[in-house]
Parts: structure tokens; C-alpha cells; sequence
């Protein structure tokens, strides 16, 4: 408002709007990569999707899945380094030195209250924690 003093103050949890916190409004289609969609599977009560490597890396793939799932701003996630290391995580899946995509590896881990698993293949899984 006119006459209002411009405040610094970071917005609390609850209050902040994802555009006041990344400077642009998303919803859950913008939290995963473009053409990645999240596959809710009834059998085995997880969400999947499939990553695209060359549209973001693994670790950021996987906080975005999971707050997608949680329905909450990535913000809000505790840190991902508290649960795995994400430049670990994305090395074990990149490409090797000559260019090859590896064929196998899968890594599992708790964040957020849900297991997830990742493997070689670009599939995430995302379960609940049991």
C-alpha cells in the first residue's frame, strides 16, 4: 500500500505463497520436468514417473516428485543432503566417462516420510513410509 514500509521479512510457513518464496507461481505439473508425469499405482500404493535426463538432474527430480506426492512447496521439504547426498545421488546415475548410460544400479532411501527408490533406468518410485 502507498505509505507502506517495504518489509524483509520472509513469509512463515503457512503463509507463503510459492510465488512470494521462487518468485514464480507453479502447481504440481510444474514441479516435475515437462512431459514428466506422476503414475499413482494401486498394487503397491507409490507414485512413479519416469526422468528424462536431460531435463533435470535425479536429486532435483526426486524433491519435486516427493512434494508433488505430499502435496507442499518443495520449500517445506526438510533438506534432501539430510537423507542422501544429492551430488552422490545424481553421480550414481549419470553417464560414464565415455558417454554410456549405465544399464543398472538402484539406490533406496527414507525421505520425508516416504521410501523411495531410484534406479539405473530413470525410474523413481515414491512409497509411504512403513
Amino acid at each position: 500500500m502507498i505509505g507502506e514500509q517495504p518489509t524483509n521479512e520472509r513469509p512463515t510457513r503457512g503463509e507463503a505463497t510459492s510465488e512470494q518464496l521462487t518468485g514464480e507461481p507453479w502447481d504440481d505439473a510444474t514441479l516435475l520436468s515437462t512431459g514428466t508425469e506422476l503414475e499413482y499405482d494401486d498394487a503397491d500404493e507409490s507414485y512413479r514417473l519416469r526422468l528424462d535426463e536431460t531435463e533435470q538432474s535425479i536429486s532435483v527430480a526426486v524433491v519435486g516428485a516427493v512434494a508433488a506426492v505430499a502435496e507442499t512447496d518443495p520449500l517445506e521439504l526438510r533438506p534432501l543432503r539430510e537423507s542422501i547426498d544429492p551430488d552422490a545421488l545424481d553421480d550414481l546415475f549419470a553417464r560414464t566417462r565415455g558417454g554410456l548410460t549405465r544399464e543398472s544400479g538402484r539406490v533406496e532411501f527414507s525421505f520425508h516420510d516416504y521410501r523411495v527408490v531410484v534406479d539405473a533406468t530413470g525410474v523413481i518410485e515414491i512409497h509411504p513410509s512403513e
